[in-house]
């Protein structure tokens, strides 16, 4: 049985599937492969590679490195590389469109590509635009959002351009700043799926409305990863995974799992890959080797950054690997003890949970009870 073992970063795995090809990508290294995981070619960037995004689904894709945007074809199992743009400011988010769009957000703008033709220049630049995180509904529509917004933009008929159309406000009734962490998910043609760590939104995309709104957790848990499979909806929270089915608008809770959030998010991972990619070769297996946080993820940038810019100076690195291990250790210990508190109190609102369940229980027992009761005597 063929591997191909990858990295993620924030849960978010460094792999993409072309209709022939599998790209994976670690530091500054690209690898390709076949649908029966050998591989072809690799390729290095001069800089790190903060993320990869397809154009198409057969023969070229769009590396963001540093400040450099390459483009990347598929010639006869081989990697050729274009250089195209050069940013004059850092990125926040990016997003590829079928069409051959490809946009950019920063916290001033968004800039709008065109791929085809005028790829050095943008065709359309949107400002004062303060919701820099972008989400892919279709090809006629994108969506910005930041912890409190979400906005809108649909494409002019017959145009290449985008206008906002309408923006949505999240009421946010508390201040602690992990609770404001936003995840999206597309659930059918007119559903999103908002998810916070306390409720879960969905909303009615045609008319920019929250159709429902789900008590979920409180705010010391932390949602990880969150999938759709097919009518199922996955949500990895700290400790679980709660399965969901969705159906007519409708979220039903079908089953938790207790056990490691690695363990899970390949099981995710795979099952996903298997669901959307029927020409990917049966006996193939993606497994994810480790997952990199925030912390992780500044230290793997610094420490390549001084690495380039003096690879010969051994005593940078060996000062930095010692702050590093310094660093996480102490980190350890902190998210130990962070993780014993908030399990605790985890624990008792689950108990909580279940007990008013039970209660409800009863007291639907009683009330029918006292129904019969009420028919016999006054008949």
């Amino acid at each position: 049985m063929a591997e191909i073992k990858i990295i993620a970063e924030l849960f978010e795995p460094n792999i993409i599937l072309l209709k022939n090809h599998i790209i994976t990508f670690n530091n500054n290294l690209i690898n390709l492969y076949n649908l029966n995981g050998l591989i072809l070619d690799k390729i290095e960037i001069s800089q790190r590679i903060a993320n990869l995004y397809k154009m198409n689904d057969n023969n070229y894709f769009i590396v963001i490195s540093g400040i450099n945007l390459f483009k990347i074809y598929i010639i006869c199992d081989k990697l050729l590389v274009y250089n195209i743009i050069k940013l004059k400011e850092l990125f926040i988010d990016c997003l590829a469109l079928k069409n051959e769009i490809f946009i950019l957000s920063s916290s001033e703008n968004i800039k709008i590509f065109n791929m085809n033709s005028s790829y050095k220049e943008p065709i359309q630049i949107i400002n004062n635009c303060k919701y820099p995180h972008l989400f892919n509904w279709n090809d006629d529509l994108f969506i910005t959002y930041n912890s409190s917004f979400i906005s809108l933009y649909k494409r002019i008929c017959g145009t290449k351009s985008f206008q906002l159309m309408s923006i949505i406000k999240i009421i946010q009734k508390d201040d602690f700043y992990i609770y404001k962490l936003l995840k999206l998910l597309k659930l059918d043609n007119k559903t999103l799926m908002m998810l916070n760590n306390k409720n879960i939104y969905l909303i009615d995309i045609k008319k920019m409305k929250i159709n429902h709104e789900i008590y979920f957790f409180n705010r010391f848990n932390y949602t990880k990863f969150i999938y759709k499979i097919k009518n199922n909806i996955y949500i990895f929270c700290k400790y679980k995974l709660f399965m969901f089915q969705y159906f007519k608008n409708r979220m039903i809770l079908i089953k938790i799992i207790k056990e490691n959030e690695l363990v899970i998010f390949n099981y995710l991972l795979n099952l996903s890959v298997e669901a959307y990619y029927p020409n990917l070769n049966k006996n193939l297996i993606i497994n994810c080797v480790e997952n990199i946080n925030y912390c992780q993820m500044m230290i793997n940038f610094l420490k390549y950054d001084i690495y380039r810019s003096n690879e010969k100076n051994t005593s940078i690195n060996k000062i930095l690997g010692e702050k590093k291990d310094n660093f996480i250790k102490a980190k350890e210990k902190e998210f130990a003890i962070l993780n014993t508190d908030v399990t605790r109190k985890f624990e008792r609102y689950e108990k909580s949970f279940f007990k008013s369940f039970k209660k409800y229980k009863y007291n639907k027992k009683e009330i029918k009870k006292n129904s019969k009761q009420y028919k016999k005597n006054y008949r």
